[in-house]
């Protein structure tokens, strides 16, 4: 169970790892187009906002899934600890209503990431659409 736990812990941070350098290349290639489009003389003003406003997306959505990452690496021995609830002074198991509430949230958790992966991998194809 527990080398199990450690896989997909290793999996989903590799995966946001390649979100991380996938945003970082869209960046860098959207900036040339940018710049390309700049030097124009019939660039609207409505295309520079757009650019810019893409632009700043992309970024942020780089410097997010760098933080999700980072989250991800830095806290790998909490998702990988196997699911026993205690309290905070550890002394003993807390009652069972509680313990299941708590995992009743992290289940709920569970579902609220696998919802974002789908998200992520849609904006993903919609940038790549949008740069070709």
């Amino acid at each position: 169970q527990f080398g199990k736990q450690l896989y997909c812990c290793d999996k989903c941070i590799c995966k946001v790892d390649c979100y991380v350098f996938l945003s970082l290349d869209i960046s860098k290639h959207y900036s040339q187009k940018v710049s390309l489009e700049q030097e124009q003389p019939t660039i609207t003003q409505k295309l520079e906002t757009t650019n810019d406003c893409i632009l700043s997306s992309i970024v942020a959505l780089s410097n997010v899934t760098g933080k999700i990452c980072t989250f991800f690496s830095n806290n790998l021995d909490f998702f990988t600890a196997p699911s026993v609830y205690s309290s905070k002074k550890g002394m003993g198991v807390i009652d069972p209503l509680s313990a299941e509430c708590m995992l009743e949230n992290k289940k709920k958790a569970a579902a609220y990431i696998k919802s974002l992966k789908k998200v992520c991998k849609y904006i993903t194809v919609k940038l790549i659409c949008v740069i070709s």
